[in-house]
């Protein structure tokens, strides 16, 4: 399949085939994305589309900061590699929940929270 940025002639993009591609984790926790008979080390994979299409639309960056490629879609990888780029963008997009401050809120009408009695 050709998508429509390809056709560009001004725009480069690299699409990471989940055919070609596979994402590895080394001991030390580096990622090492194995791509065209090269090994790259990962800097950060991030999303384009983090709220509305969590899996798709991901960019790889190396360690020097270069964009290294897309990942149209997580689907299109392998299992193994699905697991190590889904743990890489849980860790980076995590949002910790604090449910000390969050326990007895009460949202009024008018949208101001309010703090239940522990009593």
């Amino acid at each position: 399949m050709t998508y429509a940025w390809e056709l560009e002639p001004d725009i480069e993009v690299r699409v990471i085939k989940g055919s070609e591609a596979k994402f590895l984790k080394m001991q030390d926790g580096q990622i090492v994305l194995v791509w065209n008979e090269e090994a790259i080390a990962v800097g950060k994979i991030l999303r384009t589309l983090p709220i509305s299409d969590p899996w798709r639309y991901l960019i790889v960056y190396d360690t020097e900061g270069n964009e290294v490629g897309i990942i149209v879609d997580i689907k299109e990888l392998d299992p193994a590699s699905q697991e190590i780029v889904r743990e890489e963008l849980e860790r980076r997009y995590h949002i910790p929940k604090n449910s000390a401050h969050s326990e007895g809120r009460k949202v009024a009408s008018d949208g101001i929270y309010s703090m239940a009695s522990r009593d």
